[in-house]
């Protein structure tokens, strides 16, 4: 039974037909019930199941990242950064058909948003000390909000073992320069490095950018 707190027009908490009402971060939100799936093996059900693993598996991966990344976004809507993250990632990064789909890593996005990137970065592996040096131009000054001092983000994704690293605070756009470590273990295996900008104040920060992929030494 569902519990009207607000009189009729406010919201609600509980089931009442065919939506449940519920609180997330102070908003009243409602959404429907699960439907009953009579036949949950049809082939459009597994492709959409094997789109939606394959996206989930990624973004589970890079949380941290996409959490910064589609913050704004994801208060706007009132979900989570992983909901706007996922949504995005399978309308514009999935290649294939059926259930034979994979990503399109350079159509993989991290964040979105309407900050200049940094210009040309770049991701060669290091021969030694388990790290990937990256590079790009300082493009501060070409728009007014373009600043010395943007941050600039780093994630380096390892879709063999589902896992990433990555720094949010070390590099600022006028360094042009910074090293990312990643584990030992990881030896062998492609990585994809993933770069945005952020302003200091963290209001603004710029769509994710591949900068390239590396193989782990």
């Amino acid at each position: 039974m569902a519990i009207i707190k607000q009189g009729i027009l406010g919201g609600f908490n509980g089931k009442v037909g065919t939506v449940i009402g519920s609180t997330w971060k102070g908003r009243a939100v409602i959404r429907s019930v699960a439907q009953h799936v009579h036949n949950p093996r049809t082939e459009a059900q597994q492709a959409a199941r094997a789109r939606m693993s394959l996206v989930s598996r990624m973004v589970s991966a890079v949380y941290t990242f996409v959490s910064e990344g589609f913050r704004a976004q994801a208060d706007r809507e009132a979900i989570t950064s992983g909901n706007v993250a996922t949504r995005l990632n399978l309308a514009q990064a999935i290649t294939g058909s059926g259930t034979n789909v994979s990503l399109d890593y350079n159509r993989v996005m991290l964040s979105q948003g309407s900050l200049l990137n940094v210009e040309s970065p770049s991701a060669t592996v290091a021969a030694s000390g388990h790290s990937v040096n990256v590079s790009w131009t300082n493009n501060a000054g070409v728009d007014s909000d373009v600043l010395d001092n943007d941050q600039v983000l780093f994630c380096l994704y390892n879709p063999t073992r589902q896992a990433s690293t990555y720094d949010l605070v070390t590099a600022c756009r006028d360094d042009q320069s910074a090293v990312l470590h990643y584990p030992a273990l990881w030896a062998g295996d492609t990585l994809y490095l993933y770069v945005a900008t952020r302003s200091e104040d963290k209001t603004r920060i710029s769509n994710s950018i591949m900068a390239g992929s590396v193989v782990a030494v």
